[in-house]
């Protein structure tokens, strides 16, 4: 059996006993460490307890991402937002929504600033490094509002990206295809609001042969967030809407806009990788601080697997963020 494992478990042991390393932090919106765990994240009592995946757990059906591009300077992205939050209701646990604030040349992401003749209209950037990535490098983006559903080619324009009106029966094709189940996703994460520290891990196991390079990438999700939004669907003098109910925004992804490779070739049934990754919550993304334990905090991961040369995602799943203790 493989085991990638993005850590060294003696290491990481022993940098627990002592428990006086700290790892600088990187300043982006999502600040990951890689190699070690850090530590100095882990607030204690007693020593981090790695959690234990599920040897039985088996999703046998391809779970569904849908990649909203929008923008808040966007005064038709709302009725996109829509479209997937209503595909994610109705299918609730096989249908997940990233909402990536991203087009070429960011003419719907426009950021005001002091001294701008609409600020605090807009001051809010939603920019991320990611989907500045996606929108350069996957072929096919024309403008907001587009989006992806697994990243899968489009019949009409063999693109993998997708207008709105066709979204839901992308979502049905892939419903009704019933495909057999490359690989499993297991994710499990600890969470501290003492420290902001948030620990992740994943196990990612083939299901059957496979063959291509493969990577295994997470979104940070922030379930919502009220901020102004064009909507052109609202009466001219109002199509600056002030408290607009953004939802499922991607922040930035946590190693990297392609993630983490699993392997480069071919890999065999039953073959299983593990990938462990710390970073701290940075102080200007909002979330529910009054949360206690066991209670969600308003924000999630969203983990997919992906062929890194067609784009095209495998798998995914989405769980919410708890507080440990």
């Amino acid at each position: 059996m493989k085991r990638v494992i993005s850590i060294s478990y003696s290491i990481t042991i022993l940098l627990f006993l002592v428990f006086n390393s700290a790892c600088d932090k990187i300043d982006n919106p999502v600040r990951p460490i890689y190699g070690d765990l850090d530590t100095s994240l882990f607030p204690g009592p007693g020593f981090y307890v790695f959690p234990e995946y599920d040897q039985n757990f088996l999703s046998d059906v391809e779970n569904i991402l849908i990649e909203d591009y929008t923008g808040h300077r966007c005064g038709n992205c709302p009725e996109a937002a829509i479209i997937a939050h209503d595909l994610k209701e109705a299918n609730p646990g096989r249908v997940f929504v990233a909402s990536v604030h991203a087009s070429p040349g960011d003419g719907f992401q426009e950021v005001s600033v002091p001294g701008d003749s609409d600020y605090p209209k807009y001051s809010h950037d939603f920019r991320t490094v990611a989907g500045n990535d996606y929108v350069e490098d996957i072929n096919g983006f024309i403008g907001n509002p587009q989006g992806m559903v697994n990243r899968k080619l489009s019949d009409i324009d063999n693109d993998n990206w997708e207008f709105k009106a066709a979204w839901p029966a992308a979502v049905n094709d892939i419903i009704t295809a019933n495909t057999p189940l490359q690989m499993n996703l297991q994710v499990k994460t600890n969470y501290y609001t003492e420290t902001r520290g948030l620990f992740i891990h994943v196990q990612s196991k083939t299901l059957t042969d496979i063959s291509g390079r493969y990577t295994m990438v997470l979104f940070l999700i922030q379930d919502e967030l009220i901020a102004w939004q064009k909507d052109y669907s609202m009466p001219p003098s109002d199509s600056d809407v002030e408290d607009y109910h953004h939802k499922d925004i991607l922040l930035g992804t946590i190693n990297g806009s392609y993630g983490t490779e699993l392997f480069d070739g071919a890999s065999t049934s039953g073959e299983i990788f593990e990938n462990d990754y710390s970073y701290q919550i940075p102080d200007d993304v909002e979330y529910n601080t009054t949360a206690v334990a066991g209670e969600e905090c308003g924000l999630s991961i969203i983990a997919y697997l992906m062929n890194r040369d067609t784009y095209e995602i495998i798998q995914v799943t989405e769980i919410p963020i708890y507080v440990t203790y």
